[in-house]
């Protein structure tokens, strides 16, 4: 396994930032960002090595722990309509 903590710190920079900009403004905002991309990434290694161990490949161990705590889902915007807002938080979708 290479340098996976450091990769998964940055990682999350680019993905939070990229596509949670609210999440990032807020961890912004009360100064916790870096704490936050490092508990993430502190997680996700402990996770994908723990499954490695248990057999997995890094590959497969990553496409199962990243989208759970590093690369994830986007915030989608709002689209306008009120009533299509609300049905999209009713389907559990962030807006």
């Amino acid at each position: 396994m290479k340098n996976e903590f450091e990769d998964y710190v940055l990682m999350a920079m680019d993905h939070w930032r990229k596509f949670l900009p609210k999440m990032w403004a807020e961890l912004k905002a009360e100064g916790r960002e870096i704490e936050a991309m490092h508990k993430a990434a502190r997680l996700a290694h402990d996770k994908v090595s723990l499954l490695i161990r248990q057999g997995l490949r890094e590959d497969e161990a990553e496409e199962i722990v990243l989208p759970e705590l590093i690369l994830l889902p986007p915030e989608i915007k709002t689209t306008g309509s009120k009533e299509l807002d609300a049905e999209m938080r009713e389907l559990g979708m962030e807006i």
